[in-house]
């Protein structure tokens, strides 16, 4: 059996793709495909073609995780793998990344690109799966958009609270533990001193959760305000305001279809997120989480490996006569 190792850099809309033989020699020129049907068409038929002048020979592709835009590429080498002797893998960039640096190369290009993802299967073969089942696309799929909403959730509230910082500041020592949604109310309909004043006690705690003693606190705090507030700052605080509820009330529902989800199309997941459910303080949300993260626990032979992979393990340094460690924090 003679091993092949096919390199592919993928990028938006298309991919370069580079063939080595073991001895990590170029079996032919590389090339530039379309990510298309037609560049589809295309790839199948340079590997059956090469497949029929190599009789004994296995090819082994592999592709960078690169959010997403490799999946087509890998579904259609996994298709191809039905009938032919090909099998494709994901790597995680940073692998590749630390061999272009131990290859000491200057130059970076798509077709170089494509070499060292080649090279890498060569060379580390034992960190490499290949056909791996993608587990749960559509869960996954769901768990990437909320923490895509959480992030951008995340951004506003910095902002926001920045922003207060400049206009508002005695409101800041309601934030510390982020914006609470009263407070979010008030600055969306109140956004400036002058408008909280006028809405005085009674405008004020019309807003679910705010009491008359907490606005009565609220208006003592603001009574000789030093913020530079505006109507300008203002409408930036209220539109903030907004757009942070606005997501707030998008990630519930995001929560609620992933709940839906996992119930009505993942059995496997459902059974595996209703154990996580049974350790304290971890959720429907968080046991999803976790599930994408490990994938499958076969992978980690004890729980020291699992440690390690999620980045939680002591790690220690020796020089000389010193020795030193690095510990989780409390």
């Amino acid at each position: 059996m003679a091993k092949y190792y096919l390199g592919i850099d993928v990028s938006k809309g298309y991919a370069d793709f580079l063939l080595l033989d073991a001895r990590k020699q170029a079996v032919e020129e590389g090339f530039q495909l379309d990510d298309t049907h037609q560049g589809h068409r295309r790839l199948g038929a340079y590997l059956s073609r090469f497949i029929q002048q190599h009789p004994d020979a296995v090819v082994y592709a592999a592709v960078e995780s690169t959010g997403g835009y490799e999946n087509n590429w890998y579904g259609c080498l996994r298709a191809l793998g039905e009938d032919l002797p090909v099998q494709v893998a994901r790597l995680n960039p940073a692998w590749v990344k630390f061999h272009h640096q131990a290859c000491a190369r200057c130059n970076k290009t798509d077709a170089i690109s494509a070499r060292e993802i080649a090279e890498f299967q060569i060379a580390h073969p034992e960190q490499i799966r290949y056909n791996e089942p993608e587990e749960y696309p559509m869960l996954r799929r769901q768990w990437n958009f909320l923490q895509l909403l959480l992030k951008q959730r995340t951004q506003l509230s910095n902002h926001l609270q920045a922003l207060l910082y400049i206009t508002m500041p005695e409101l800041l020592p309601y934030c510390r533990e982020g914006v609470p949604r009263w407070l979010l109310k008030v600055v969306e309909q109140y956004p400036t001193y002058q408008a909280m004043k006028a809405a005085g006690v009674i405008g004020l705690s019309e807003i679910p959760h705010l009491s008359a003693r907490k606005a009565e606190a609220l208006l003592a705090r603001i009574e000789e305000g030093i913020g530079h507030s505006n109507e300008t700052s203002g409408q930036l605080i209220a539109t903030l305001a907004q757009q942070i509820l606005a997501l707030d009330g998008e990630i519930e529902r995001q929560k609620k279809l992933l709940e839906q989800l996992l119930e009505q199309n993942c059995q496997e997941a459902r059974d595996l997120v209703k154990l996580l459910c049974t350790f304290p303080g971890i959720g429907t949300y968080s046991a999803v989480g976790l599930l994408l993260n490990i994938g499958n626990i076969h992978r980690f032979p004890t729980a020291k490996h699992l440690a390690s992979y999620a980045g939680v393990h002591p790690v220690y340094k020796q020089s000389g006569d010193g020795q030193w460690g690095i510990h989780m924090s409390k």
